[in-house]
């Protein structure tokens, strides 16, 4: 009979396996990045390593889009 370590061992190894599996279907579906910025008044180009990450915006749209959700993230808290 297994003891309490042994299930929880088990359990942890199913959960890791469950993870990677999804991880692969989400790979798989994924559509692949754009190579200009989508954002309309910028369209520079996106580098191809961003590009096959999945990347929609340049570095510099990323960098002020999460930006803008930090702030508007700090103005939510109570």
């Amino acid at each position: 009979m297994p003891d309490a370590i042994d299930q929880i061992q088990d359990v942890s190894e199913r959960h890791l396996a469950n993870s990677l599996q999804h991880r692969k279907r989400v790979r798989a579906n994924r559509l692949p990045g754009l190579t200009q910025c989508e954002d309309v008044d910028c369209r520079a180009d996106i580098a191809p390593a961003r590009t096959e990450m999945g990347a929609r915006l340049c570095v510099g749209c990323q960098t002020a889009e999460e930006a803008r959700g930090a702030q508007h993230a700090a103005w939510g808290r109570r």
